[in-house]
């Protein structure tokens, strides 16, 4: 058996241009499963990635893993957050989707576990949720108790 034959056995048995097409689909309709953690999201698409595109690495490529990040996710209001951002890379993506997801897992108030994905958030006008965060790390957010003003940290 000839190089040339062990090589066609191999992609006709393990695979071929057509599987990378397959991988692309996977990757393009790839949704977050419920109680999917964002870690598991990321290498995931990550790994459709690679069997889907290769693994040459440069801009265009993260700039395509981003965006499947951001389409994998099902909270529209979460990914248009992280798009402001401009991020380069998949990991600086996933590192502002799990700080802002964190966000909204801690702030019943403002939405619940239960409105994940849903078309309501109740953000003040022209208040996005980075410039909350931003707030609380300033500590520059009026007392929630007292209603008075703002405070670096509630001492009552």
């Amino acid at each position: 058996m000839s190089f040339a034959e062990l090589e066609k056995a191999l992609r006709s048995r393990f695979g071929s241009e057509h599987q990378r097409e397959i991988y692309k689909m996977e990757l393009e309709n790839r949704k977050r499963r419920p109680h999917e953690s964002l870690s598991d999201l990321m290498q995931d698409v990550r790994r459709l990635m690679v069997l889907g595109y290769g693994n040459d690495q440069g801009p265009m490529w993260e700039s395509v893993t981003i965006k499947s990040f951001l389409g994998a996710l099902d909270d529209p209001h979460l990914a248009i957050e992280i798009r402001k951002q401009r991020l380069a890379t998949l990991d600086a993506a996933y590192q502002e989707a799990l700080l802002l997801d964190g966000y909204y897992r801690t702030t019943p108030s403002e939405r619940s576990d239960g409105d994940r994905g849903k078309d309501e958030i109740r953000l003040g006008p022209r208040e996005s949720m980075r410039s909350r965060i931003d707030k609380r790390r300033t500590g520059s957010v009026i007392c929630w108790r007292h209603k008075s003003q703002p405070r670096p940290r509630c001492s009552r």
